[in-house]
């Protein structure tokens, strides 16, 4: 009787309103300290005085208590638990869950003698898996592929994948293989077309071969295919192979740029991506002329702007029409300027206090901070400047 005294009074004070947690809570709190398997019986939610049992259980390492959960999930938990700290190989043909199974003959460090002593076919079945003796799985058919499948993943053996009688899972086998052999020949050996051309297209990233992308049955991911390899080998006439003109319009930008050679543009055939490529390359050789060649005044006031930032030379900036695409033009060359009269020029107050603030600091001269109209500018130019 001396041992439950405990259990009484802290019974009574729940009684008494003094205890505030939940019901769930504190029965479990107090059935695992005491381990008194009783007192969860005082959880009227099922699920939560089976958790009850599940944690006592566990405490104790008793599985019979296991055996008096009916909720299976939990039953299942309460004997993986147990076997976690107990390692006895018994409990893993209590379980009923597949994967917990599988998990217990694990941690139990099963072998090919345990798995034979088994009478069960389906536990040995997942014991034999466990310990990846895929060839001696009979009836779970699923787990026999799925060991094939994961040996495979270190063995990368073609011949493995055969044995494999899911569909699904032999291309997955096969797909698995190609990451490492690279060798388009076994994609070939795919059902699944959207497999297959996902194997191909894998094995262009390393390869660089735009023959193999011939093979992908799907025109979007074909055209993608060939333009990502154009670009990655600088070669334009790949791009000739794509069908969608868009794709085909972007892979000669992506060329043009790459090789820094702005007559590929030449090839686009929609006008305003021409002009755009005209632009990019401009910016990636920091060459003006380029930007002469486009007659869209917008474009050429945007290339004018790239390519001033790109030689950070503010007095570019003064080509451009366009006031907005100006002020942003001197505001992203701000460090290069260091005449207050050209922060005049810019409309834009953001960048006119940029530009004074860098002409300001540049001089050392905290006069200039004054034309600043933000608060938190004008401060800061001034500390910079004192």
């Amino acid at each position: 009787m001396r041992k439950y005294i405990p259990i009484l009074l802290v019974l009574v004070v729940l009684m008494s309103g003094c205890i505030r947690e939940t019901e769930y809570w504190f029965y479990t709190k107090v059935a695992a300290k005491t381990e008194y398997l009783p007192v969860c019986n005082r959880i009227q939610n099922q699920d939560g005085k089976y958790e009850c049992y599940r944690i006592v259980a566990e405490i104790k390492k008793e599985p019979a208590i296991c055996d008096e959960i009916p909720k299976q999930k939990i039953r299942d938990d309460c004997y993986r638990w147990i076997v976690q700290d107990t390692k006895n190989p018994n409990l893993c043909e209590k379980i009923t869950d597949q994967e917990i199974t599988i998990e217990c003959y694990k941690v139990t460090k099963a072998n090919l003698t345990r798995c034979e002593e088994i009478q069960d076919q389906e536990k040995k079945d997942l014991c034999y898996y466990a310990i990846r003796l895929c060839d001696k799985i009979q009836e779970q058919q699923y787990w026999r592929d799925q060991c094939y499948l994961e040996i495979n993943y270190a063995k990368k053996d073609p011949e493995i994948c055969e044995k494999i009688k899911s569909q699904e899972t032999r291309d997955d086998c096969y797909e698995v293989i190609t990451y490492t052999k690279k060798d388009p020949a076994l994609c070939d050996k795919i059902k699944s077309q959207e497999t297959r051309d996902d194997c191909y297209e894998v094995i262009t990233y390393t390869k660089k071969d735009s023959t193999i992308c011939d093979r992908i049955h799907a025109q979007k991911i074909r055209d993608w295919c060939y333009r990502r390899i154009a670009k990655d080998t600088k070669n334009q006439t790949i791009c000739e192979k794509i069908q969608s003109q868009s794709h085909k319009d972007n892979c000669y930008t992506e060329v043009a740029k790459a090789v820094g050679n702005h007559t590929i543009c030449d090839k686009i055939q929609d006008q305003q991506d021409k002009y755009y490529c005209y632009k990019d390359v401009a910016d990636v050789k920091k060459d003006l002329v380029i930007c002469n060649k486009i007659p869209d005044q917008e474009i050429e006031d945007l290339c004018y702007r790239e390519v001033a930032i790109a030689k950070q030379d503010y007095r570019i900036c003064g080509k451009i029409q366009e006031q907005n695409i100006k002020d942003e033009c001197y505001g992203k060359n701000v460090e290069s300027i260091k005449n207050i009269s050209i922060c005049e020029e810019i409309q834009s107050q953001y960048y006119k206090d940029k530009c004074y603030r860098n002409v300001a600091t540049a001089k050392k001269d905290p006069t200039i901070c004054d034309g600043i109209q933000d608060k938190y500018h004008k401060n800061r130019c001034y500390d910079e400047t004192t």
